[in-house]
């Protein structure tokens, strides 16, 4: 009798188990669903990070391709995607159609969309992040993050075009908003590349610029900025046209 209604109980206690994990089991061809929040955190985007030696024709192939080409800048990652790039000169690429720049954080978690409206790709200087004084060397980067409102703040800046002194290089700039956490872009700041020899330095919260016509006269300028608006604060001229002995020099403020 004892054995006998040990067994009626073990029979009871797995069909109790049975009915258990049929219960919990999830419908048939269906996998378990994540919490939302999980299934709506974004993932890092994919993206193909450039060698130093890389070609013209590998860097097109990169910036056209789905992924991107990847720029690792600190706590920032650039990928920049165009549809509309060609061989400039030597190893440099121009992007003047369908481009699209996102920036993320280092965690892959989407910041911004820009689309600017041209770019030069130098896959030998991709990037630069740092001070933009003296002590920098940023001129011809693609993408150049520093402070340049003294904010202290690093904002970007974006090789797009041909328009400085002699032909060199022109920037777009984008200042960082702490209100809204993004990158504008800011048309004073921008205009500040344009006819001058490389990108301005930031000197002791002063802007910097210099320029030159022919061989023996330079432009020195310094900017003060207001409300995000450099303003001009001096101008010194250096004229050596007259030969060593006779330098002739002159001094203005700005208005």
């Amino acid at each position: 009798m004892e054995s006998r209604f040990r067994g009626l109980l073990l029979a009871g206690l797995c069909a109790l188990f049975a009915c258990d994990a049929v219960g919990t089991a999830p419908e048939t061809g269906q996998a378990p669903q994540r919490p939302v929040a999980e299934r709506h955190q974004p993932q890092p985007s994919p993206g193909r990070a450039v060698a130093p030696s890389s070609t013209a024709s590998e860097t097109i192939d990169a910036l056209s391709s789905q992924q991107g080409l990847k720029v690792d800048a600190g706590d920032f990652v650039l990928r920049l995607t165009g549809s509309g790039c060609r061989k400039f000169a030597g190893d440099v690429v121009v992007c003047d159609q369908g481009n699209r720049l996102e920036i993320a954080a280092a965690d892959g978690n989407l910041l911004q969309t820009l689309q600017p409206e041209s770019v030069f790709v130098d896959s030998n200087a991709l990037a630069y992040r740092g001070p933009l004084d003296k002590s920098g060397q940023p001129d011809t980067h693609t993408f150049v993050m520093g402070d340049a409102n003294s904010d202290g703040r690093d904002d970007l800046m974006i090789w797009s075009g041909r328009e400085g002194a002699y032909g060199g290089p022109s920037f777009d700039v984008y200042l960082f908003d702490p209100a809204t956490a993004e990158f504008k872009h800011n048309q004073p700041f921008s205009e500040l590349t344009v006819g001058y020899l490389g990108l301005f330095r930031v000197e002791g919260g002063r802007i910097k610029t210099a320029s030159k016509s022919g061989c023996c006269i330079h432009v020195y300028e310094t900017y003060a900025v207001e409300d995000n608006v450099p303003r001009l604060a001096e101008r010194v001229t250096e004229d050596a046209t007259k030969g060593e002995g006779d330098y002739a020099g002159a001094r203005s403020a700005g208005g």
